[in-house]
């Protein structure tokens, strides 16, 4: 379920990153998904690879791993829609802003 788009890391290739533990890969490697490894429900935290800083997803590891299940399910659904803009105007009939 976890590993279309993106991918979670298994057992086996989960190491600690700049203090945080990887668990989540963007699908081309661009960007990473660690948490902490104390507490019941530690935080996430993200960064590009490379040398940037991890910045707070401001989520817990339920909560991101619930919101990637979604993201996971939107790209495989057998349909979709996408829209590369909206105006105003559009985002008002639809109750989005």
């Amino acid at each position: 379920i976890l590993s279309g788009q993106n991918r979670l890391l298994s057992p086996n290739e989960l190491e600690m990153l700049d203090g945080r533990l990887l668990f989540y890969v963007e699908n081309q490697g661009v960007y990473l998904w660690g948490t902490e490894t104390e507490g019941a429900d530690p935080a996430v935290w993200g960064q590009f690879n490379g040398d940037e800083p991890w910045v707070s997803e401001e989520v817990t590891l339920t909560e991101f791993l619930i919101q990637a299940c979604i993201l996971e399910a939107i790209f495989f659904a057998p349909w979709g829609a996408s829209a590369a803009w909206a105006d105003q105007a559009t985002l008002r009939r639809g109750g989005l802003s």
